[in-house]
């Protein structure tokens, strides 16, 4: 799905447009699942002859915890700012300056799938927990913690780093 800029980079009067939609984005990946679509807000401007762009995605994603490996919901939004240059500039940039500020248009058109798509794998949580005090599993029978206490020893060590039990520090 592309969106085309050229109104708005021909208009000289407009200086900032806003364009919102859902979008339903495959991202062929197993670790996690979305929920329902994402949503969009791409708000772009014109400053000094560059088009500066700001969008906003926010989404629901579903994955197992990452101590107890309870299915476990968050909302997320985030937002990423860029300057929006044509494609045929695009080695000239690249040669002088950091090429991560920039989105390239073709013919004033940027296919918003692709650009939904890379801001999302970017402000995946690292860490998903299902609450803040997540006790996790037991290391030893596989018991969550969450739900009840089990009769496991509490830790269990090896016993090849006994020795390291009567070292002094």
């Amino acid at each position: 799905m592309f969106i085309d800029f050229s109104d708005f980079i021909l208009n000289e009067n407009e200086i900032y447009r806003e364009y919102e939609d859902v979008i339903n984005v495959d991202l062929n990946h197993t670790e996690f699942s979305l929920i329902g679509d994402i949503k969009y807000l791409l708000a772009v401007s014109k400053v000094n002859r560059e088009i500066l762009a700001d969008l906003t995605v926010a989404y629901t994603m579903e994955r197992p915890c990452d101590r107890c490996l309870n299915l476990t919901r968050e909302s997320v939004e985030s937002t990423f700012q860029t300057k929006l240059v044509d494609v045929a500039d695009r080695q000239v940039i690249e040669d002088e300056e950091d090429i991560s500020e920039y989105e390239y248009m073709e013919q004033n058109k940027v296919d918003i799938e692709n650009w939904v798509r890379e801001i999302v794998l970017v402000s995946m949580p690292m860490k998903l927990l299902c609450s803040d005090d997540c006790k996790g599993i037991c290391p030893s029978c596989g018991g969550d913690l969450n739900e009840t206490e089990c009769n496991c020893a509490e830790y269990s060590n090896d016993p090849r780093l006994d020795i390291l039990k009567n070292l002094d520090i």
